[in-house]
């Protein structure tokens, strides 16, 4: 999902539905990971690496839906104080990669 789909008019309920979709994949993806829940309480720095046809500034939305899943078990806000950077690379494996760097 790109921004461009979401500004082509995506109902508010419709993007709610969607945002809950994706939080509900990224606690499963973690616990699948055998991740456990502890909230990093120093400020992080966090590495999206996609493999997508899509430009990497279609990526924001999702990220942001990826970080908003992530709260509550890794990362204690999605505030500035929390998350000082974000990054967006390409890669050459399959799905998402999401790195936290809480050493940034």
């Amino acid at each position: 999902m790109s921004f461009n789909s979401i500004y082509s008019g995506y109902h508010w309920s419709s993007r709610v539905k969607k945002a809950l979709k994706i939080h509900k994949i990224v606690k499963c993806a973690l616990i699948k990971q055998n991740i456990q829940k502890k909230l990093i309480k120093s400020p992080v720095c966090i590495n999206f690496y996609w493999k997508s046809r899509l430009d990497l500034d279609n990526h924001g939305y999702l990220a942001k839906l990826i970080i908003d899943g992530l709260k509550g078990y890794l990362l204690f806000d999605d505030d500035k104080k929390h998350i000082v950077k974000i990054s967006h690379s390409y890669w050459d494996s399959d799905g998402v990669k999401v790195q936290i760097d809480d050493s940034c």
